[in-house]
């Protein structure tokens, strides 16, 4: 029996085999924008940028979930410089304050001592 559109909406999925409510990378990434803001109200200027990184995410899971090697690679690129953009990877995100303290410390080392 040939499975119609609305058979699979009725049963939360896309026609991509995506989850109505969002693939793994999707929802990883609404997580990550929701705890960025940390109770905070969305900024409007970021709008559009957040849009793509979730269109970016569904489309990745889209091509995950059929088999599509060459789009996850494609489009995991584009998204990871999403992601940079909002400051979402480990590697944009600020330190934490025992990294100021480290920072501070090695700061202090460094300056050269005299004794007479």
């Amino acid at each position: 029996m040939a499975t119609t559109k609305r058979a699979l909406t009725n049963r939360g999925a896309s026609e991509s085999g995506v989850p109505r409510h969002g693939g793994r990378v999707e929802r990883g990434i609404t997580d990550a924008l929701r705890a960025s803001r940390a109770g905070e109200r969305p900024d409007p200027r970021w709008a559009a940028v957040e849009a793509l990184a979730r269109t970016l995410g569904r489309a990745l899971d889209g091509a995950a979930a059929g088999g599509e090697v060459y789009a996850v690679v494609q489009l995991s690129g584009r998204l990871l410089g999403v992601l940079r953009e909002l400051g979402l990877t480990p590697a944009s995100t600020t330190g934490t304050a025992e990294d100021d303290a480290l920072a501070a410390l090695l700061a202090d080392l460094s300056v050269p001592t005299y004794t007479t």
